[in-house]
C-alpha cells in the first residue's frame, strides 16, 4: 500500500490546510495510507480535522513546527520532521507552503525518500515581505526546488510565475487546483433578508462581504475604506473570520466613519448561508494561491470582486464572473462595487456565470489529479 505523508505547518482554517485535509480524505478513499505531519497552528484547526481522524488518517503534531521563522524551533522542527519519517518510512511526501516545504523536502531526503511533490500554495514573492528578505526565500526556493520530483501549482498563473523567478523547472510543474466542496454552497437558498434581521441590519441594506482570516496579506483595511468611499450609508459590509489584524480593521473602520457597517462576524459554521445572501463578494488580497474563497462565491451565484494578483486571474477572468482591480486600488476597489450594486442585471448575469465556471473546481477532480501525480511519482523514481 503506497504510504503519503503530507507535511504542512498548520491545519487551522484556511485554504491550503482545506486542500491538504481533503486530499488526504479523498485518497484515503481510493486505497492510500495517508499521515498528516503538522504543527500545532496560531488558529482554530479546520472544522474538517475530525472528519479526517474519524477516517483513520493519522495526524501527528510536532510542537516546534510554526509558520513563523525561528532557527532554533525550526532545527527542532527539522529534527521530528526526519525522526517521523523514519520511524514510519513513506513511499511519497507531499510538503505545502514554504515553511513545511523547505523543511518537509529536506528532511525527507535524509530519511531516504526521495519521492517528493511540493505545493507552494500561491508563493511568497510579493506582499508578504521586505525585498533583501523575499530575495533570500526566493533563493532557497530555487535550491529546494531542485530535490522535488513534481511541483504543484493552483494555477497556471501561478507556474508562470514561479518560472519567471527561476524556481524549478517547466518539466516538474503542474497545475492541480485546490478543490473545493461545491455541494454545500450550492445547496443553499439566498436569504438575505434572515440574515439582515439576524445581525440587526437595515431592512434591504445591500451587503458586501468578506470571508478570510483578518491578516495583513488579505489588505481588508483597503474594503473598509472602498465601502466609505462609496458614499451609500445603507450599505453594509460583513468581514467573516478572525486574525491579528481584528482589532486594527475595527479601528480602521471608526476612524472612516463606517464603524456601524462594518460587522465582524468572527469565524461561522454557516459561511454558505452567509455568502449566498451577499450582493457582491470581495477579496481585496495583495497575494493569493488561487483564493478558493472565490469559488465558493461564485458556486453561490455570488458575482465577485478581487485583486488582480497571485492566481486569481486564472479563476476570476476579469469580466466574466466578476471585475478584477489592480492591489491597493481603493477608488478602483470601490467603483467596481458600486457598479455592480447599482447594475441588478449585470450582477446577476456575473453571478450565474460564477455557478457554472464553480463545476471546474470540485473535490473529486482535485482528487483524481493528485492521484494520477501520484501515479506518475511512483513510476519515475
Amino acid at each position: 500500500m503506497t504510504h503519503l505523508v503530507h507535511v504542512i505547518t498548520r491545519l487551522d482554517r484556511g485554504g491550503s490546510a482545506e486542500n491538504t485535509l481533503l486530499s488526504a480524505l479523498g485518497l484515503a478513499a481510493r486505497g492510500y495510507r495517508v499521515t498528516v505531519l503538522t504543527g500545532p497552528g496560531d488558529d482554530r484547526p479546520s472544522t474538517l480535522l475530525t472528519r479526517v481522524q474519524a477516517a483513520g488518517i493519522r495526524v501527528t503534531v510536532l510542537p516546534a513546527l510554526y509558520r513563523e521563522v525561528r532557527p532554533g524551533r525550526d532545527l527542532a522542527a527539522f529534527c521530528g520532521l526526519v525522526r517521523a519519517l523514519r520511524r514510519d518510512p513513506p513511499t511519497i511526501v507531499h510538503t505545502h507552503e514554504s515553511k513545511a516545504g523547505f523543511l518537509g523536502r529536506w528532511a525527507a531526503r535524509l530519511a531516504g525518500c526521495r519521492r517528493l511533490a511540493h505545493t507552494p500554495h500561491g508563493h511568497i514573492f510579493y506582499g508578504h515581505f521586505s525585498p533583501a528578505r523575499t530575495a533570500v526565500y526566493v533563493m532557497l526556493e530555487r535550491i529546494t526546488a531542485r530535490i522535488a520530483t513534481r511541483l504543484v501549482a493552483l494555477t497556471p498563473r501561478e507556474i508562470e510565475e514561479h518560472l519567471a523567478r527561476g524556481v524549478g523547472r517547466a518539466d516538474q510543474w503542474v497545475a492541480i487546483h485546490s478543490g473545493v466542496p461545491l455541494e454545500r454552497f450550492q445547496a443553499v437558498a439566498p436569504d438575505p433578508d434572515g440574515l439582515r434581521r439576524e445581525l440587526g441590519c437595515p431592512p434591504g441594506a445591500p451587503l458586501v462581504g468578506s470571508v478570510g482570516r483578518l491578516a495583513p496579506i488579505k489588505r481588508y483595511q483597503d474594503l473598509i475604506a472602498a465601502v466609505a468611499r462609496l458614499g451609500r450609508s445603507e450599505v453594509v459590509c460583513l468581514l467573516v473570520g478572525d486574525g491579528p489584524e481584528a482589532a486594527a480593521l475595527a479601528a480602521a473602520a471608526r476612524r472612516a466613519g463606517v464603524g456601524d457597517r462594518v460587522r465582524f462576524l468572527g469565524w461561522r459554521e454557516d459561511i454558505p448561508r452567509i455568502l449566498a445572501a451577499l450582493s457582491v463578494f470581495v477579496l481585496p488580497s495583495a497575494n493569493e494561491g488561487m483564493g478558493r474563497v472565490i469559488v465558493e462565491a461564485m458556486a453561490g451565484g455570488v458575482p465577485v470582486i478581487a485583486t488582480r494578483v497571485g492566481g486569481i486571474p486564472s479563476v476570476l477572468p476579469d469580466g466574466e464572473c466578476g471585475l478584477l482591480v489592480e492591489p491597493g486600488d481603493v477608488a478602483g476597489l470601490s467603483g467596481a462595487i458600486g457598479k455592480l450594486l447599482a447594475d441588478g442585471p449585470l450582477a446577476a448575469r456575473m453571478g450565474a456565470a460564477g455557478r457554472r465556471r464553480a463545476l471546474a473546481y470540485g473535490v473529486e477532480s482535485m482528487v483524481e489529479k493528485l492521484d494520477g501525480l501520484y501515479r506518475e511519482i511512483l513510476g519515475s523514481v
